[in-house]
């Protein structure tokens, strides 16, 4: 039973994988973004020396690949929730649900947990190993 709880354990942690993913790729691109951000130019008659970037079209290139790698993370990502959060859903026991939805898709601390649906950590870790046992994956 314990392997097959780690493979259930593996399977719902893909979507903190996938959210992980997604903040990597957007945080990339914000400092993309920011590093490459043209400051207004000045024009005071005067010469300037001319050391500067002229030619930004590898930085818009890879803008745009970070791009389109960002909105087929979210879309991986948005199918993982889908899958697991169905999966979860088909547990009847609605505390096991809660246990699962709560550490697998918001994140949150087994202590966190245990406040919010107002058990001791013990026994919260308990319902934990028994909606592993009632998931179907």
């Amino acid at each position: 039973m314990t392997e097959e709880n780690e493979r259930k354990k593996e399977y719902l942690l893909r979507y903190q994988k996938a959210k992980a993913e997604v903040a990597r790729i957007d945080t990339e691109l914000q400092e993309l973004e920011r590093v490459t951000a043209i400051k207004p130019i000045s024009y005071d008659g005067m010469p300037h020396s001319s050391g500067g970037v002229k030619d930004l079209s590898a930085f818009a290139v890879k803008s745009d690949q970070l791009r389109h790698k960002l909105i087929k993370a979210r879309y991986q990502q948005i199918k993982v929730f889908k899958e697991i959060h169905d999966h979860i859903n088909a547990i009847e026991d609605d505390k096991q649900k809660d246990v699962l939805t709560y550490y697998y898709i918001k994140g949150m601390s087994w202590e966190e947990i245990a406040v919010k649906i107002g058990y001791t950590y013990r026994h919260t870790i308990r319902i934990h190993g028994y909606a592993l046992a009632a998931l179907k994956i």
